[in-house]
């Protein structure tokens, strides 16, 4: 019960063990604490300093002997209770802390090719969601490829995750990631607006996803690596953007 208690109270067993060998001697020196905890001297005085910087033991020098001896009972609650009110003190400063640090932006950086199967399947995991992507990839491996057209398709079709795409109408007739055309049932999960290159000159991929992920894919040779953000604001701000652009797009059309 009692060593129960301590450990409640960010001690260790073998500290718990010291404070109430200790309390009970009163004022003794390491060798006497140990031979009563049943620990080697060398273990008794790294446990028992450790106790002095808690708080929980003091230590003074009889006659070139360093003797230790427990604060009181009392006196331990008298620190507790000290030590609560100092942490309501700073509550208001660790909270802010803790609000800026989940509102900040996550950021991770990848720069292995295989990595990127990972995230494509990071984008389709949700069952019935939506992926918005800004899309352009023509310097694509045929090794990836190959993984899209074959796998990710079909795991994306299985798990009811439509794609709404943009991307420049010189990709139309690009060999990329597409549904194939004599797959009517594929094409309903993939809906594709082609903008003028004049006006829309995009050089990478961005896939907006989960609500608050940004995945940006830069593909060229000298730059090549993969950016995951996971951040609503951004999220948000760039979802406002594909919306906008597949709205003129739209308008656009319904003129001609």
């Amino acid at each position: 019960m009692l060593y129960d208690v301590l450990q409640q109270h960010w001690l260790s067993k073998s500290e718990s063990k010291a404070y109430l060998a200790t309390l009970e001697l009163w004022t003794s020196p390491v060798s006497k604490i140990a031979r009563k905890m049943g620990e080697w001297r060398e273990a008794t005085y790294y446990v028992l300093e450790n106790l002095v910087k808690k708080w929980y033991i003091k230590s003074v020098v009889i006659n070139k002997v360093t003797q230790y001896f427990t604060i009181s009972p009392e006196e331990l609650l008298d620190i507790q209770k000290w030590k609560i009110q100092r942490l309501m003190w700073v509550m208001p400063e660790l909270l802010a802390l803790r609000n800026w640090a989940e509102n900040k932006p996550k950021v991770s950086l990848f720069e292995w090719t295989e990595w990127i199967k990972f995230l494509y399947q990071d984008t389709i995991k949700r069952e019935n969601s939506e992926i918005k992507a800004f899309l352009w990839y023509t310097n694509t491996d045929k090794y990836l490829q190959k993984y899209l057209n074959s796998i990710h398709l079909k795991e994306r079709e299985k798990n009811n995750v439509n794609a709404k795409i943009l991307m420049p109408i010189s990709m139309k007739k690009t060999e990329w990631y597409e549904p194939n055309d004599k797959k009517e049932e594929s094409k309903k999960f993939t809906e594709i607006r082609y903008i003028s290159d004049e006006n829309f000159i995009l050089n990478n991929e961005i896939d907006l996803y989960d609500e608050n992920k940004v995945w940006i894919m830069l593909y060229g040779t000298n730059e090549m690596f993969w950016l995951l953000i996971q951040n609503k604001s951004i999220h948000d701000m760039l979802t406002s953007l594909f919306d906008l652009l597949r709205k003129i797009w739209d308008d656009l059309n319904c003129e001609s």
